[in-house]
């Protein structure tokens, strides 16, 4: 069964922003994540059989349905 779920993303670890620079470097950028549109957070959908297998694959999983 297809479940959709939300997960923190991988490329900014949940935070939605990324650092151009030193983040103390007063000429560093910060800019939204390019993976989850500054969120956060990123939708996934994948095969499994109940929410306990999403979740041993998927700890950080939120927001599922079917």
């Amino acid at each position: 069964m297809v479940k959709r779920f939300t997960v923190d993303c991988w490329e900014c670890e949940g935070h939605g922003k990324y650092t151009i620079g030193h983040p103390n470097d007063p000429s560093s950028q910060e800019n939204d994540c390019l993976s989850c549109h500054g969120t956060g957070r990123v939708v996934v959908e994948d095969y499994y059989n109940d929410l306990a297998e999403l979740l041993e694959d998927y700890p950080s999983a939120k927001e599922y349905e079917e």
